[in-house]
């Protein structure tokens, strides 16, 4: 017997949440052709045309499957077969644009050929052994990915990319990983050892079963190495993971309550040589589910609590100086949210029966609207800023052009494999280009070797790995080499800049920045330090600490709360010991800055007064007292001084006006796009891409261009008024032109996380040059210079001659 319907009924605390309405219909043979669902205000059909050949008892077999929702159909695909195989796959075929995707078997049923529109044709071979795993595969281009396996496992013991590169992987008796030897290197890189196996002792970890993992770099032999503990039902129960500091590890723990598979405390992330501060989480409701959450902070503990009613859920959090902050999310039957509230703040959603969002209504009231075609794919956006962008597809579905709403166009060609080719547009801009698979660039295939722009030609050259080692930037008369040397795990070593300046970086075991070193073009200082970085430590207090040291001596060492890991110190010196910068940090409970003390210049420390939201209402300092208000849609209608105004009922969120008694009035103006074109008087311009690419300033004649490469990255900006050209060529390498003077050259240093540490400008650089394969570099001018007048240049943190 097959059911005909069937009623499912949720239930949350003993009261009704939700019933589910199935009604099934069957062919002849008793295969299900369609299932009806009613769930709350939503039907969902799904149909499937079925095959039944008694003859050759081929029976069951889904010619077409379909699936409607609330009278959309979001998903049809249909199947055709040749004998038992499955040929051809077509996605919504009555559709005006059907996708098919067809197939080829060999004699044992293997899928030897796969013809994706979007991909073009690959091909698959498989061992000659067992005929079972594939062995090649080769891409509609020729290139070709090779696996090598054990044939008793299974497992894969080695795969060879398109570029030659091999990885190679071995295993245990148990057909555990045990090493991986990465692309070029000998030896392993990563090991991994099994302690313990099958045997569980959560009361003394020791003898608990436990995987080590080790990565390792095999030129400087550094390692991390990270160890995890697992229960008998799989749960992660510790983690450990090495420190910069020798002996100290990283350490994250969970406790379960194994009867009711519920977890019940968890540890923030400490120090071996820290005391672990518990998550609680407590289930106090009768069907099991999450209700507290409480959880320590520097100024005492974090409660969050959780009700739910239907489908709404509320979560109150309570913090120790008394701020609460409460979140009401709603879904639907669908499990999607409808509305989340933040003290009193909505944000509302509303979707398309393909699932997607459909709509966003913000606290103000204000909507963005998404639309889509018949077949699932966004053809619109619409907000209350940008007006509509609209979108086009080609026949396999991949974005062709994007329209915004001043009509301006780009369109998007793609190659074989379906990666971007050209990018076009109506306007006044020159095509990108991009080139893939030279073959005159060693290990290209499958890889993006140039790109013609408005800004020039980029050329970029891989080693086996895949890893960048050469990009030469073609501007104007300008030609920029940047080259990149890795360790085995993958990790820049040294970088090359144009003028021939190299940076060295060096790595801590667990893997962070430790320090960079440089040498000069001409060679007459090697090695000299730029930054060093020593931590996480604990000082004298128990507080982890980060010091970090420039090449002049200076160091800067930043104290951090031990468990919201918030800085709360940051104390400069020079070389004699003497503090030069010394501030403080303050926070409320939510974690939000209150306080910046200065404790060298009192009169500029500041202080902030923030409402429930977390927005600054208030702050003062050296520049007395500013007060910050807000509309109810959330944009900023004082700020000091100034009370800003929003007119233009095109840009809702735009600044029109804004007025103060020192300045009148000043007026801003935008275009369709939401692009500010007018500020006060000056002129801004911007070309297709939405990049800012003129301003002329008020009552002048003469303006400052900028000219962006294919990423969006400004390569050059020229004034007309200075006659001055800058060209910036990556993020640490920029030239400067003025008429009668020489070029100035200014390379930057930056250290963990971007963090400028040095940067110098001289009047004496020469540009590498070097062969189109990366090759023998010429030096066409010695330049001679002190490395002494070049490390502590800029010292981010240290006071400048303003703060003395």
């Amino acid at each position: 017997a097959v059911p005909g319907a069937v009623t499912t009924n949720e239930y949350r605390n003993g009261t009704l949440v939700e019933t589910s309405i199935q009604n099934f219909s069957y062919d002849p043979y008793g295969f299900t052709t369609s299932v009806v669902e009613s769930l709350g205000s939503h039907t969902i059909t799904n149909t499937t045309q079925v095959l039944n050949d008694v003859a050759t008892w081929r029976m069951g077999r889904i010619l077409r499957s379909r699936k409607n929702v609330d009278g959309t159909w979001i998903e049809d695909v249909s199947f055709g077969y040749t004998g038992d195989n499955v040929t051809s796959k077509t996605i919504f075929p009555s559709s005006a644009s059907p996708i098919t995707t067809t197939f080829t078997y060999d004699t044992f049923g293997n899928v030897i050929s796969v013809n994706d529109p979007a991909s073009g044709t690959s091909t698959i071979t498989y061992d000659p052994v067992l005929n079972h795993f594939p062995v090649t595969k080769t891409n509609a281009l020729g290139h070709v990915t090779a696996t090598n396996y054990d044939f008793a496992t299974g497992l894969e013991t080695s795969v060879t990319d398109l570029n030659g590169a091999i990885t190679q992987t071995s295993y245990d008796s148990y057909g555990r990983k045990a090493s991986v030897v990465y692309p070029g290197e000998s030896s392993p890189n990563e090991t991994y050892s099994y302690n313990n196996t099958g045997e569980y002792d959560l009361a003394n970890l020791n003898n608990n079963e436990s995987v080590t993992k080790t990565i390792r770099d095999n030129a400087s032999g550094s390692a991390n190495v990270s160890k995890i503990y697992r229960d008998p039902f799989g749960n992660t129960i510790r983690t450990e993971t090495n420190t910069a500091l020798s002996g100290v590890n990283t350490i994250e723990d969970s406790y379960f309550d194994y009867p009711n598979g519920r977890l019940l405390q968890t540890t923030k992330a400490y120090l071996s040589v820290q005391t672990p501060q518990v998550v609680t989480y407590q289930y106090n409701d009768p069907d099991g589910v999450l209700t507290s959450i409480t959880e320590p902070s520097a100024s005492g503990s974090v409660q969050t609590n959780i009700t739910k009613t239907g489908f709404t859920e509320t979560r109150t959090t309570t913090y120790p100086d008394g701020q609460n902050v409460t979140q009401v999310e709603i879904k639907n039957e669908l499990g999607q949210v409808l509305s989340k509230t933040e003290n009193g703040r909505t944000i509302s959603t509303t979707y398309s029966p393909f699932g997607e969002i459909s709509s966003i209504t913000d606290a103000g009231g204000l909507t963005t609207t998404f639309t889509y075609n018949t077949l699932g794919r966004r053809v619109s956006t619409q907000d209350p800023n940008s007006g509509t962008i609209s979108f086009g597809y080609d026949t396999v579905g991949r974005i062709s052009s994007q329209t915004d709403a001043r009509g301006r166009t780009i369109q998007f060609t793609y190659d074989t494999l379906g990666r971007a080719l050209t990018q076009t547009t109506n306007g006044s801009e020159a095509p990108v280009q991009f080139t893939y698979d030279e073959p005159s660039v060693p290990f290209s295939r499958g890889r993006l070797t140039g790109v013609t722009d408005g800004s020039g030609i980029t050329k970029s050259f891989y080693n086996q790995r895949g890893e960048i080692i050469q990009k030469t930037k073609y501007v104007d008369d300008i030609t920029a080499i940047f080259k990149w040397d890795y360790d085995s795990l993958g990790r820049p070593i040294t970088e090359t800049l144009p003028d021939g300046t190299k940076l060295h970086n060096f790595y801590s075991p667990n893997g962070t920045l430790s320090n960079i070193t440089m040498d000069t073009a001409d060679g007459t200082s090697v090695g000299h330090t730029v930054v060093s970085y020593q931590g996480p430590y604990l000082d004298s207090n128990g507080v982890p600490n980060l010091k970090r040291t420039s090449g002049n001596g200076v160091t800067m060492e930043i104290g951090f709360e031990p468990l919201d890991k918030r800085p709360l110190s940051v104390v400069s010196k020079k070389p004699d010991g003497s503090v030069i910068a010394n501030t403080e940090l303050s926070y409320d409970a939510k974690g939000n800055i209150t306080r910046i003390e200065d404790k060298i210049n009192p009169a500029r420390t500041q202080n902030f007064t923030l409402d429930n939201l977390g927005r600054v209402t208030q702050g003062t300092g050296k520049y007395g007292t500013q007060n910050y208000s807000f509309s109810a849609n959330g944009n900023l209608i004082q700020k000091g001084a100034y009370t800003l105004g929003y007119t233009d009922g095109n840009h809702a969120n735009a600044v029109t006006t804004a007025t103060s008694a020192s300045t009148g009035t000043l007026n801003y103006g935008y275009d369709a796009s939401g692009n500010m074109i007018s500020r006060n008087g000056d002129v801004l311009r911007y070309d297709s891409y939405g990049k800012l690419v003129e301003i002329t300033p008020y009552a002048a004649s003469s303006s400052v261009r900028n000219t962006y490469d294919f990423a969006g990255n400004r390569v050059k900006s020229v004034s007309d008024i200075t006659l001055i050209s800058t060209y910036t060529l990556g993020e640490n390498y920029e030239i400067l032109r003025e008429p009668g003077k020489p070029e100035k050259h200014t390379l930057y240093v930056r250290g963990l996380h971007g963090d400028l540490v040095a940067q110098w400008t001289r009047e004496d650089a020469t540009l590498q040059i070097a062969d189109g394969d990366g090759g023998k570099e010429i030096q066409r001018k010695s330049s001679d210079f002190s490395i002494g007048s070049f490390v502590g240049r800029t010292i981010v943190g240290a006071p400048t001659e303003e703060d003395r």
